[in-house]
């Protein structure tokens, strides 16, 4: 799914003048490379079990988070473990009070942005994530003294969440800081720029890739909701177990896209 879905992307950021439509394609990266890592993630983990090695979780259902610090505790739980764990807690015992205590929450976030790699649009990534962390919960304050009804509500806070982490993900793939910039400005513009989308390459294989996507999410939200018919429980149950892993087969030969690189993370 990750695959199919790359070529439009990489067209769409590198190669068009931008748009409106780049907070579409700029969600669909962040959900290519959730795919992409999540993917190879469970592929190191089910081998290390043949070795009876118990692989800790690195993801918990990341696109259904109600705000950018549980998104963090969802995507990536290694990598954000690790920096809360042996840079952000003890600093913060030792300067507790504020400023400082979000000075350290947005630099703790700039490091995990610099993790990626030693190049500006990784600190910008991490010093936006590390400001939406802190001023998240200030503003959800004030919006919850809103009159509203309660699904509203919920549906406001997660197309919020999407937007945030949509707007992460244009700074997360463009390396080259002026064009970065250059592609940021042309989201907020009056240009829809739908005619790069149409005139992209591999559109049915996007496509494809996007029905894929809508599957795996909605199992996804059966896993968040604790639903018990998902593929994760299903796969339990010996029959079924050998019937998804067959259906799966067959779906990756008839509509994999084999002509792509390797996985994303592994540049990291």
């Amino acid at each position: 799914m990750a695959d199919n879905i790359a070529a439009v992307i990489s067209y769409s950021f590198l190669e068009t003048s931008g748009g409106l439509y780049l907070w579409f394609i700029s969600l669909a990266f962040v959900a290519q490379v959730y795919l992409d890592f999540y993917g190879y993630t469970l592929i190191a983990r089910g081998l290390a079990s043949f070795m009876s090695v118990n692989l800790s979780l690195n993801f918990r259902q990341p696109l259904f988070a109600r705000n950018i610090s549980s998104f963090w505790q969802r995507w990536h739980i290694s990598l954000t473990r690790w920096v809360t764990d042996y840079i952000h807690i003890p600093l913060v015992r030792r300067f507790p009070q504020e400023p400082f205590k979000s000075l350290i929450a947005i630099m703790a976030m700039c490091i995990v942005g610099l993790w990626h790699g030693a190049s500006w649009n990784f600190v910008m990534f991490g010093l936006v994530n590390g400001l939406l962390i802190r001023f998240w919960p200030p503003v959800a304050s004030i919006l919850s003294v809103v009159p509203c009804n309660a699904f509203v509500r919920e549906v406001f806070t997660r197309v919020a969440m999407l937007i945030c982490i949509s707007f992460c993900g244009i700074i997360f793939f463009i390396r080259d800081f002026s064009l970065l910039l250059s592609q940021m400005g042309t989201m907020f513009s009056t240009n829809t720029g739908l005619q790069a989308l149409l005139a992209a390459p591999a559109k049915t294989e996007f496509l494809i890739g996007l029905i894929g996507l809508t599957i795996f999410l909605f199992n996804d939200w059966l896993v968040y909701r604790n639903v018990r018919v998902n593929v994760e429980a299903s796969a339990s149950i010996p029959f079924l177990r050998e019937a998804i892993i067959a259906f799966c087969a067959i779906a990756i030969l008839l509509f994999g896209n084999f002509n792509v690189e390797g996985f994303i993370y592994f540049d990291f």
